[in-house]
C-alpha cells in the first residue's frame, strides 16, 4: 500500500502458537488502510512459515527478517520501513478488538493529536495477575485534550502509567521529529512511552479496553527477576536524566521515581555482589534521593520481608 493511514509493526520471535491469531486480529481491523510489518527476529520455531502463509493470502502484509536482536532493534527495523501516517506496535502473542485502529485514527484526526491511549486486559495464565496488569484508567482520565506532561503527572499520582507501546496510536511525524527510537534493553517500551509524553503536545484517551494481553510463562514479564532487568532499568533512567532540560526537568525526576522503586524493591532478590554493584551506580549516579527509605531498607536487608510476613502471620493468628 502507498500511502496507509497507519504502519502496524510486529516483532516476532518464537511465538508459533500465537502468532496466526495475532497477525489476523489485525487483518481482521475495521480500518483497511494499513500496512502491516513483521519483523522476524531470528525465530527458531515455525513462526516464520506461518507468517508468509498469511502474506501471501494479503497484500498489506511484508515480512523482513534479521538475526535474533531483540524486540526493540526489530520495533526500530519496523520503524524505518513504515509509511503510515501513523504507527502502532503489536506484540505478537496478543489480540486487538477489530475496531480499535479505526476508533483511535478518528480520534487522532479529529482532535490534531500526538497519540492517543486506551486499556487492555488480560487473559491466559492469570496466577500472573496483579495490579501491574491493571490498564484501567477509566476513573482517572477524562475525555479531554492533554500535553503530555499533564497526563503523565497524572497518571504518575494514581500510580496509572503504563509503558507498553501497544496502548498508544502515535502519529509518525510526532515520533520521527521528536527522534525518539526503542532503546535495545529490556522492558524497552519504557523509555519510548515515556519519552512520546514528555515531548507531546496534544494526547487524548479512549475509555475502552480494546487490546488483550496474554499472560504465559517464559515472557518477559512473567520470568524471574535478574540481573538483566535491572541493568535495563538502571539505563532507562540514565537516559532519561540525560534528557533533562528545565522544562522537563520536574515531570523527569517523578517519573524516575516511579521507576526506580519498584525496580530497587525487586531487586533484593539479587546476590549480595549484584546488590552492592546496583547501590554503587546509585550512590554515583545521585539516584537514591529518588528511592524511599522503605525500599532502601528492603535492598540492603531482603530479611526484613520475612521479618514483616511472618509477623503479620503471627498477629493474623491471634485476632
Amino acid at each position: 500500500m502507498e500511502n496507509p493511514e497507519i504502519s502496524v509493526i510486529i516483532p516476532v520471535y518464537n511465538t508459533e502458537e500465537y502468532v496466526r491469531d495475532a497477525i489476523m486480529s489485525i487483518l481482521n481491523q475495521t480500518l483497511k488502510e494499513i500496512e502491516i510489518i513483521v519483523v522476524n527476529d531470528g525465530s527458531t520455531d515455525n513462526g516464520l512459515q506461518i507468517i508468509k502463509e498469511l502474506a501471501e493470502s494479503d497484500t498489506r502484509i511484508q515480512v523482513y527478517s534479521q538475526e535474533n536482536q531483540g524486540q526493540a532493534i526489530a520495533r526500530n527495523y519496523g520503524l524505518e520501513k513504515a509509511k503510515g501516517k501513523y504507527l502502532y506496535f503489536m506484540d505478537s502473542d496478543d489480540l486487538l478488538e477489530k475496531e480499535a485502529l479505526t476508533c483511535c485514527y478518528e480520534k487522532c484526526e479529529k482532535e490534531n493529536l500526538d497519540f492517543v491511549f486506551f486499556d487492555a486486559e488480560v487473559f491466559g495464565d492469570t496466577k500472573w495477575t496483579s495490579s501491574f496488569f491493571d490498564y484501567d484508567r477509566s476513573k482517572i482520565v477524562k475525555n479531554s485534550v492533554y500535553t503530555g506532561k499533564e497526563i503523565l503527572d497524572l497518571l504518575l499520582q494514581f500510580d496509572a502509567f503504563r509503558a507498553p507501546s501497544w496502548l498508544y496510536l502515535v502519529k509518525h511525524d510526532f515520533v520521527r521529529h521528536a527522534g525518539i527510537r526503542f532503546c535495545p534493553v529490556r522492558h524497552e517500551d519504557l523509555l519510548f512511552s515515556s519519552f512520546v509524553h514528555i515531548y507531546s503536545q496534544r494526547v487524548g484517551y479512549l475509555s475502552r479496553k480494546f487490546f488483550r494481553r496474554r499472560l504465559r510463562p517464559n515472557s518477559v514479564m512473567t520470568t524471574r527477576y535478574s540481573s538483566e532487568d535491572i541493568n535495563a532499568y538502571l539505563t532507562i533512567i540514565g537516559e532519561l536524566s540525560n534528557a533533562k532540560t528545565e522544562n522537563t526537568r520536574q515531570i523527569i525526576d517523578n517519573l524516575i521515581g516511579y521507576i526506580i522503586n519498584p525496580a530497587i524493591h525487586n531487586a533484593r532478590t539479587l546476590p549480595f555482589s549484584e546488590r552492592m554493584r546496583v547501590l554503587n551506580i546509585c550512590v554515583t549516579k545521585s539516584y537514591l534521593k529518588f528511592i524511599t527509605l522503605k525500599n532502601k531498607t528492603v535492598f540492603l536487608f531482603p530479611f526484613t520481608v520475612k521479618l514483616k510476613s511472618f509477623f503479620k502471620k503471627k498477629n493474623d493468628r491471634y485476632n
